[in-house]
């Protein structure tokens, strides 16, 4: 049961996080209004208007990563804990584990952008970043100037030895092994030089996420499972987690914080609580996108290589009357149409051969292999 509830309410959440980034991918496309290059979605800076609004907390791509951390921690701890072999054993496996799963698809994503690069001559990275030493230092996750979102697989990468202190320390002395670890993480996401070691600037602080969704896989079904209507917390959950960064600040550390917090809430609601309408035609659409989500995400930035182009075209638009929301909600349907192929043919053709040859490495007649999704 619970595996069924993982694989669906969990993969559709992930599916609206992935679109979420999409939509704020495409909102910083540009139209130029009195020579000046304006994002289609209007910054927080710029006057306050409803219709702004609501499209800032829809594309919250920053938080929809976070959310994607919360879950990362989530599913990693439910594969630590299906693990029967030694702690050196399950440290083997879940690091090789965690290698198969991430490298083969980056991988193949910087060979599309380079494909993109050297024969349509696009690109969002200058053309010195595609020279050897550079592409082996992206491909290595060292740097991540070709494809920027992949500041947060170098977050991926450095939550793996976090997440294995962690759990073993709490299978030897509880839960306080997590609380304070949590606490110390929290405590220094509020300096920048700690926040400023890995990914883009300020968000390595953000790697307590990944605790939180431990937390969740580990305490948080015995408190779900009690509630008489989850949905209605579900709701209120992902209420906050769409408002806090417009109420509490867009890059505040408290920011952070509260929606992780908002974000646990949700992937236990969901996880433990809430049945899912399966049958329905959105529910399997947004499964659709959630399973070929982590695809989508690397790959959907080679629409901002579109850029040159789509700048005339919308300041003519805007020109004629058209809002420059409409614009971005157009663009996100005509992007997330033209990635989705491209992001599920990645899916079937790197991700699921390399994740299932990673765990052909420990394929035994007593015991058998266990995955991380």
């Amino acid at each position: 049961m619970e595996r069924r509830q993982f694989y669906s309410s969990l993969e559709v959440a992930r599916g609206v996080a992935a679109l979420m980034v999409a939509l704020f991918h495409v909102g910083q496309l540009t139209y130029l209004a009195e020579g000046i290059a304006k994002p289609l979605i209007p910054r927080i800076q710029e006057p306050f208007t409803w219709s702004a609004q609501i499209a800032r907390i829809l594309g919250n791509g920053p938080g929809a990563v976070i959310f994607f951390f919360v879950l990362s921690g989530f599913v990693l701890t439910m594969a630590l804990e299906r693990s029967r072999a030694s702690n050196a054993g399950t440290t083997i496996r879940f690091v090789t584990a965690r290698g198969f799963r991430i490298f083969p698809a980056v991988w193949c994503t910087l060979g599309v952008f380079y494909f993109f690069f050297v024969v349509f001559g696009r690109s969002i990275a200058p053309p010195v970043e595609y020279e050897p030493s550079k592409l082996l230092l992206n491909a290595l996750l060292i740097i991540k100037s070709i494809d920027g979102v992949m500041w947060s697989m170098q977050l991926e990468l450095a939550a793996v030895p976090l997440l294995l202190a962690v759990y073993f320390g709490w299978r030897r002395f509880g839960f306080r092994v997590i609380f304070w670890t949590y606490v110390v993480l929290l405590g220094l996401s509020f300096f920048g030089w700690w926040s400023h070691l890995v990914g883009d600037p300020g968000q390595f602080g953000q790697i307590y996420a990944f605790l939180a969704g431990m937390t969740v896989f580990l305490y948080g079904r015995k408190y779900v499972v009690a509630l008489k209507r989850p949905w209605i917390l579900t709701a209120v959950a992902t209420f906050a987690f769409l408002v806090t960064r417009h109420i509490v600040g867009w890059s505040s550390s408290f920011t952070y914080f509260f929606e992780a917090t908002f974000a646990s809430s949700i992937v236990a609601l969901l996880a433990f609580g809430a049945r899912p309408p399966e049958n329905a035609v959105w529910y399997r659409a947004l499964q659709f996108v959630g399973r070929v989500s982590f695809s989508f995400y690397l790959l959907h930035p080679l629409t901002l290589t579109f850029s040159r182009e789509v700048t005339p075209l919308t300041t003519m638009a805007v020109q004629a009357g058209i809002s420059s929301l409409v614009l971005a909600y157009a663009l996100f349907l005509i992007s997330t149409a033209a990635v989705l192929p491209l992001a599920w043919l990645q899916y079937r053709l790197v991700e699921v051969p390399m994740i299932a040859a990673g765990k052909r490495l420990f394929v035994s007649r007593r015991q058998p292999s266990e995955a991380v999704a």
